[in-house]
């Protein structure tokens, strides 16, 4: 079993790393401490694999710790993390040959896979389960997703807005007044992460509020939306947004794999191809864009003197003066039934309805 010391002065973060580092593996034994000294008192009672450490720590630093931790166990590894840029601190961690360093925010996809680097293991999500179905997989990844944020509730919606799976709180509540906005700032986003420029198409949209924090990102044709708890730094949603990106992938392959939706690779037709363009005499005889501005507020002019009593007054009028014949749903003519093949004839026998 692998071990790994997670180090940071903010506790809530800590707890946060841990999580995030338990998606690789579930037998990984992950410890959080808030203090040098505490790390090192841990490392007495058994090896340490991966350290995780702030540079910036109350006490003996993150830097002093890892050379400490590096003369127990040579063969563990150290991932630096800070929120300083000073190259004094730079120089020390290169010398002390880190696995990786990064700076605050962090971006949790490349942490795990530089964890995951350093202890030599795969990641739990790109390992073959072979007992282990598709929607065994998906299930546990919205789990696991949740467990990592200690998010209020994780929801995979449709194209249509329906909830196809979900962990946590149950959605009731607050999702149907959100599908439809939901819905259309998804289609939208998806259209600013196509235009050209953008690297990857992909995007992730965070909304603050009073009552809960969200984050929803597109997953394939699907939409995969965290709920979490208010909060004012703002800190967990930073990596709630890195860790939905990175899940939003994972999420489109195993809907691939379940038949849900086509391979990312596959294109739709493109109908606009099979619209002939119009011919110069068709252009030439169209109405100009002005033209047909100034007719339609027109016709919207006349619409709105009619009233639906005018209407029902005028129809109700013809009939009256014997112009027309009022009309029953549920009554036919003869005419009719002949035409439909029902009408009886003299020997009780249905009529054939005529052709043409």
């Amino acid at each position: 079993m692998k071990r790994i010391l997670v180090v940071d002065d903010v506790r809530e973060l800590g707890y946060f790393l841990q999580a995030a580092l338990a998606t690789l593996d579930k037998n990984l034994d992950i410890r959080v401490m808030v203090t040098a000294e505490e790390a090192l008192l841990e490392a007495t009672r058994q090896p340490v694999d991966l350290l995780v450490t702030e540079v910036r720590l109350p006490g003996i630093s993150g830097i002093d710790l890892a050379r400490r931790i590096q003369q127990r166990f040579p063969s563990g590894k150290v991932i630096f993390i800070s929120s300083l840029a000073n190259k004094k601190i730079d120089q020390q961690i290169a010398a002390l040959n880190a696995a990786a360093y990064f700076h605050k925010p962090m971006q949790i996809p490349r942490l795990l896979e530089a964890a995951a680097s350093a202890l030599g293991i795969t990641p739990a999500w790109e390992r073959e389960e072979p007992d282990q179905d598709s929607q065994e997989r998906l299930s546990n990844r919205l789990a696991g997703l949740r467990h990592s944020l200690n998010a209020r509730g994780v929801y995979l919606l449709d194209e249509n807005g329906r909830v196809t799976g979900q962990t946590g709180e149950d959605a009731e509540g607050f999702l149907p007044a959100l599908v439809e906005p939901l819905v259309g700032a998804v289609i939208a986003n998806n259209r600013l992460a196509m235009l050209p420029g953008s690297s990857t198409g992909a995007f992730a949209c965070t909304i603050r509020g009073k009552l809960q924090d969200m984050v929803f990102t597109p997953a394939g044709k699907f939409t995969l939306l965290l709920t979490l708890e208010p909060e004012e730094a703002g800190a967990r949603l930073a990596m709630a947004h890195q860790q939905l990106l990175q899940a939003g992938q994972e999420i489109a392959v195993i809907l691939t794999s379940l038949g849900a939706q086509p391979p990312a690779a596959e294109e739709r037709p493109d109908v606009a191809a099979d619209i002939p363009e119009e011919s110069p005499q068709e252009k030439a005889h169209a109405p100009a864009a002005d033209e047909e501005d100034e007719f339609a507020s027109k016709l919207m002019r006349e619409v709105k003197k009619v009233n639906r009593q005018t209407a029902d007054a005028f129809w109700n009028e013809q009939v009256k003066n014997g112009k027309l014949e009022p009309l029953n749903p549920d009554v036919i003519s003869y005419e009719q039934a002949v035409k439909l093949g029902i009408a009886p004839t003299d020997e009780g026998n249905i009529l054939p309805a005529k052709e043409g």
